[in-house]
């Protein structure tokens, strides 16, 4: 657009001057000068015309141009759609004049005849001028682009309250147009009016942010469709050198999403609490690298004897009486996720060994590896069962004893029955199979034999 030389802008000008011999002399003057000009025109539409072709920085517009169109006109034309730097030439400049071209936001004026002097500080202080506003206006596009384009609500106002800005997600929240809120105390925009309350914290908030605080509060907004939605709002104080504030920056960050993950999560946590406490088996949570234990319900401390406080400064391995079986059992729980231990011998805090059974599952818990382990006090049916397997061994001595013959036995000398507990008098050999596992085969002894059959040989 511009090429510089020896810190001076090379600038292109169009001259518009329906005096031949006066355009001739300024084209002269400025070339003299160092500056290109890119034509001269000598009636507004020629003007018009010449401009949009060559885009120069500067035009020198006489006002008074033969046609229907005057300088003025063309002026304004021309703004419509190039950012051209316009200095007026004229040689009669009424008030009436004046103020018509005023309206056209020109650069500077210049009284014919033009001085070279009056000539080259005119052309060098509008191409200074347009430069500034060239930039000025760059900055607001970019400006206006981030502002604009960020999801944030973004604000400009004053220290005093008063909206000055708001960028195109905040107005669209509320199907708003800047229209409907700059020049409004903040909070009495449509943002703020569903909530009294709301508004009175506002009003106090950037009483502080006034006076050089930055604040920060939530705040509940209903959008078009009713749905609730929430926002962190900021306000930032600008400062100027001498630490005065001139601006406020509002913002709000939709946390509507957060907010409800946090509801969900104190939900559960509360959740967790409930049935944590009211459980009526201990229940330990520890850290599966440094085994430390980050929580413990009631039921533990009723059942170990030590405080929560207490647990919290102690590790898994300190309540069982086989330390190493616990840390072993512990690494197994996060590879297998859960598991289920029958039995394990845990000590309570008077240092008695009582037996328990274990479940335990893990999972990630802040950002840690932790395990929940159930504990279930199984001494009174590990008590039952050593019960039942001494009465079973009692019994099964009792049995025993059944088919054991002991003591006197009451047995006739001559017929050799034996009198029973009832009083009758059996065989011995029924007596004897009633009262033992003994089973009888009957034979005749050598004696009984010979006596019985005598001759004949026998073999006992």
């Amino acid at each position: 657009m511009r090429e510089q030389d020896n810190d001076r802008i090379i600038a292109r000008i169009l001259i518009v001057e329906d005096d031949q011999l006066q355009a001739l002399s300024l084209q002269k003057q400025l070339a003299e000068m160092g500056y290109e000009v890119v034509g001269i025109a000598a009636t507004a539409a020629e003007a018009v015309s010449k401009a949009h072709e060559t885009n120069p920085h500067v035009v020198l517009m006489d006002i008074r141009l033969g046609g229907r169109m005057d300088g003025i006109e063309a002026a304004r034309v021309i703004n419509t759609t190039l950012y051209t730097a316009i200095v007026y030439l004229t040689a009669h400049f009424d008030r009436e004049l004046f103020s018509m071209a005023r309206d056209t936001g020109p650069h500077g004026y210049l009284n014919k005849p033009v001085s070279l002097f009056e000539l080259e500080r005119a052309v060098e202080m509008a191409v200074y001028k347009h430069e500034m506003e060239k930039r000025l206006r760059e900055s607001e596009r970019r400006f206006r682009a981030i502002f604009d384009q960020t999801y944030q609500f973004i604000g400009l106002m004053t220290p005093e309250g008063i909206l000055l800005e708001a960028n195109k997600a905040a107005l669209e929240f509320h199907g708003m147009t800047t229209s409907d809120v700059l020049g409004m105390p903040f909070w009495k925009t449509p943002w703020w009016t569903h909530s009294s309350e709301l508004q009175n914290e506002l009003r106090e908030e950037i009483k502080r942010a006034a006076a050089g605080e930055f604040v920060r509060f939530e705040a509940f907004h209903p959008a078009p469709d009713g749905d609730i939605r929430y926002f962190d709002v900021s306000i930032k104080p600008v400062m100027d050198d001498q630490g005065n504030v001139t601006l406020l920056i509002p913002e709000g960050r939709d946390i509507t999403e957060r907010k409800k993950a946090e509801d969900r999560l104190r939900e559960s946590e509360e959740k967790y609490r409930l049935l944590f406490s009211q459980e009526s088996d201990p229940i330990f949570l520890f850290d599966v690298e440094t085994l430390e234990f980050k929580d413990a319900n009631q039921a533990a401390t009723r059942l170990y004897g030590y405080s929560h406080e207490e647990f919290m400064d102690m590790k898994i391995f300190e309540v069982s009486a086989e330390p190493e079986e616990t840390i072993q059992k512990a690494e197994e729980a996060v590879e297998k996720e859960r598991m289920s231990i029958p039995l394990r011998w845990h000590k309570k805090k008077d240092g008695l060994v009582f037996p328990v059974e274990i479940s335990a599952a893990a999972f990630r818990w802040k950002s840690r590896e932790v395990v929940c382990a159930i504990i279930r006090d199984v001494s009174e049916r590990k008590r039952a069962e050593l019960e039942r397997e001494s009465l079973v061994v009692e019994l099964q001595q009792a049995l025993t004893e059944v088919k054991k013959l002991s003591g006197l036995l009451p047995i006739c000398a001559s017929c050799k029955k034996v009198r029973d507990d009832k009083g009758y008098w059996q065989q011995i050999e029924a007596y004897i199979r009633d009262h033992s596992e003994a089973e009888f085969t009957h034979s005749l002894c050598p004696q009984c034999a010979e006596e019985l059959y005598p001759g004949t040989r026998h073999n006992g």
